[in-house]
């Protein structure tokens, strides 16, 4: 099951519409917003508020925040200590 969510993880992430959002979030909000020590400022990267496995909406913008790749590591790290 969870080989299965990856699989289907990865296919969303090369999806042209993912692409797409990313790069609307990512323009529309350059900076990072999640600002933990370390953070580099400029964002590169694009985390969910809500994982999708939570139930997230994976391209509705109001679920994505823009990040510097310190601080989504960060993120991605607190919510995998949490599961």
């Amino acid at each position: 099951m969870r080989r299965a969510d990856g699989v289907e993880r990865n296919r969303l992430y090369a999806s042209k519409r993912w692409r797409i959002t990313r790069r609307h979030k990512l323009f529309t909000q350059p900076m990072c917003e999640l600002k933990h020590p370390g953070c580099l400022g400029l964002a590169n990267e694009v985390h969910h508020r809500v994982a999708m496995q939570d139930g997230g909406a994976p391209f509705e913008l109001l679920n994505l925040v823009s990040a510097c790749k310190p601080c989504h590591s960060v993120e991605t790290l607190k919510e995998r200590r949490a599961r």
